[in-house]
């Protein structure tokens, strides 16, 4: 009896659905532990389409609804499914030859869609985080990979929730026939069949990174990019009456290495930098010298950064990092370009200083839109430049610096 509500339930829902973004049945899917099929609509707005994917409901309640894949969430989508799929075979295979005892297993995959279900009427969720897992039965016998959608809540009514739904996989052969009927393949031969309520996707969506990820699965957790920086500091000395402001700008490479919502940021990077610094003090001869002086280096930096995800959403993601930053001093060139006392002191008695090598650190926020990263870093130096007179040193700086950051990633897994 309870399969005929569930199916009849469906079929009132296709029906609703069916007038929305002018909705057509793109295809079907039955697994074993939803108990009845799935269908998985196709709509199109402003010539993007969207997976309407109908799924089993978590709560107590029958309600019907499941998961929106738009164009722009589907890559993440697909790739994510891919990396379950992988994780899975991985922990069937660990269960059959007792190496693992575990009966759950939450999975590093980072997956974004909007969601709908049915509450009187049709509601609409944005953004639910999906929450890929995979879970055994007692028996040890059957592994199952699950993706859920958590609580949703109206966009437009938000005292209206549903408890979410979720989709089961039982074997790899369901999770192989879904991958197959929402592949990239499938989605352009239905667009190049459509002559009515759809509009063809112009761009083919490509498929080499889930190749790759394929082939290497730790590919999923890793990007990479190059950046640009430019950077300015400024430094107060009260104790010699000395200031100092450098601008400089450098490029480079990084990497990211993902656990969770961890991940480490290596970079390397190339700069050149350049400022005066004012002095004004009093010499062995208790007479005022004056002075300021040009420093210009180039230099080699390798931050070390942890960082961690505060914000997730489709394509925007935010990030804190902070962590030590070394670096490799190649060129400087000091040049007094003002010099002024009445004593007899003379240049010859100052001695620069510029260290080769330094330890420093550094702390900020990255904001990544797709492939693009706007970052803003906070990095500090001890004693940088120093100038010796006799034994003293009278520019002791500290380097503070406030750089922003603009980067663009060359490989990005679809899943991130």
């Amino acid at each position: 009896m309870k399969k005929y509500i569930v199916k009849l339930l469906f079929l009132c829902f296709l029906l609703i659905i069916s007038n929305v973004n002018a909705q057509e049945l793109f295809t079907k899917y039955n697994n074993v532990a939803h108990d009845h099929e799935n269908p998985i609509m196709i709509s199109t707005k402003y010539g993007q389409f969207s997976l309407w994917i109908s799924a089993m409901y978590a709560g107590e309640q029958m309600q019907a609804g499941g998961l929106v894949v738009k164009e722009d969430m589907y890559k993440r989508f697909y790739e994510g499914l891919n990396v379950a799929k992988m994780e899975y075979l991985t922990f069937k295979q660990n269960i059959e030859t007792g190496k693992s005892g575990n009966r759950l297993k939450s999975l590093d995959v980072e997956v974004n869609t909007d969601a709908y279900f049915k509450e009187n009427e049709l509601q609409y969720h944005q953004n639910a985080l999906l929450n890929f897992s995979i879970t055994k039965d007692e028996s040890n016998k059957n592994c199952y990979l699950v993706i859920e959608t958590g609580e949703l809540k109206s966009v437009v009514y938000t005292n209206i929730r549903s408890s979410g739904f979720k989709i089961i996989f039982s074997n790899e052969a369901e999770i192989n026939h879904f991958l197959n009927i929402i592949s990239p393949d499938s989605l352009n031969k239905y667009m190049e069949n459509q002559d009515g309520n759809l509009v063809k996707i112009e761009r083919r969506i490509e498929k080499r990174n889930i190749e790759s990820i394929k082939a290497q699965p730790w590919l999923a957790y890793v990007e990479t990019g190059f950046k640009g920086a430019f950077f300015s500091s400024f430094y107060l000395n009260p104790i010699y009456n000395s200031h100092s402001l450098y601008n400089g700008s450098g490029a480079g490479f990084f990497g990211r290495l993902y656990a969770g919502k961890f991940f480490i940021q290596p970079e390397l990077m190339y700069n050149f930098e350049g400022g005066n610094t004012y002095m004004e003090f009093l010499d062995a001869y208790l007479s005022t010298i004056k002075m300021t002086k040009k420093v210009s280096s180039q230099f080699i930096s390798i931050p070390l950064q942890l960082g961690y995800n505060i914000f997730n959403a489709s394509k925007l993601h935010v990030h804190l990092l902070a962590g030590p930053q070394l670096r490799f001093n190649t060129y400087s060139d000091v040049d007094y370009v003002y010099f002024h006392t009445y004593s007899n002191t003379t240049l010859s008695e100052f001695k620069d200083d510029i260290k080769k090598f330094q330890v420093g650190y550094t702390a900020g926020v990255d904001i990544d839109y797709y492939r693009l990263s706007l970052g803003a870093r906070y990095n500090f130096y001890r004693n940088m430049f120093r100038t010796r007179y006799n034994t003293n040193f009278i520019d002791d700086n500290n380097a503070s610096t406030i750089s922003f950051q603009l980067a663009w990633k060359l490989y990005k897994p679809a899943t991130k």
